[in-house]
């Protein structure tokens, strides 16, 4: 009944959503390095304006280990990177 073609093709049910999952997966994961690499050039800036030294330090690490999330810090500390 198989012909010799169709033995090396995969057709399991689930092989379109897994490749749908991965395409939505690798999106997420370019925009989460372009976002986590501009927390870390702002993050650079700041350390050039206003903020107490260990409001830098703090952003400057948060920028470097948890990316974007470095924006909620800059959002949340008022007296942070000001000019």
């Amino acid at each position: 009944m198989d012909s010799e073609s169709d033995k090396g093709k995969v057709n399991a049910p689930g092989s379109k959503a897994l490749f749908g999952v991965s395409i939505v997966a690798g999106i997420f994961i370019i925009i989460w390095f372009i976002l986590g690499a501009g927390a870390f050039i702002t993050s650079l800036v700041c350390l050039g304006r206003s903020g107490s030294t260990a409001d830098k330090i703090i952003g400057f690490f948060l920028a470097f280990f948890f990316g974007p999330f470095y924006f909620i810090y800059l959002l949340v500390n008022k007296n942070y990177c000001r000019s």
